[in-house]
């Protein structure tokens, strides 16, 4: 079971998601607009963001860059809903779907970010063993000292 937020003012498609997700037993929450996200955020991170392109009160850039340049939040999937078939590429998300779309399709882009191959999974594995590499090269008293070479030609 995944904790999957929904950010959408269009209620019959967050209704629509919620439902898909729920039966398919995912724990559901939903927003109507942008004002509260960052708080929500903060207060329950989910697995997976659903978020409208078009939200009210939404600076997407501004929104992406802090919540990718966060350390909380750069694993975080989300699933951008799009207008149009140009903007799947827009502001650095992990999936996009385009309006109108079917609830089946939602559950299988839900489902692929979850698995263990998913760009959160792959962005916290690489976290883990960057962090694992580092702490083994860090200067301590007792770590020895690498060896310098001089070559000459």
């Amino acid at each position: 079971m995944a904790h999957v937020l929904i950010a959408n003012d269009d209620k019959v498609i967050a209704n629509m998601a919620m439902s898909a997700l729920i039966d398919a037993g995912h724990a559901c929450g939903w927003l109507d607009g942008a004002k509260d996200l960052l708080g929500v955020l903060r207060w329950r991170r989910p697995d997976v963001l659903v978020l409208d392109e078009n939200l009210p009160e939404a600076h997407l850039a501004m929104f992406f860059r802090e919540l990718r340049q966060s350390g909380r939040y750069e694993n975080l999937s989300v699933i951008m809903l799009v207008g149009d078939e140009s903007r799947r590429a827009v502001h650095g998300m992990d999936a996009a779907i385009v309006k109108p779309f079917s609830s089946l399709l939602l559950l299988e882009e839900v489902e692929r970010l979850l698995r263990t191959d998913s760009p959160q999974a792959y962005r916290s594995a690489l976290s883990s063993y960057v962090s694992q590499v580092a702490s083994r090269w860090q200067d301590g008293p007792d770590s020895p000292r690498p060896r310098s070479r001089v070559c000459t030609a």
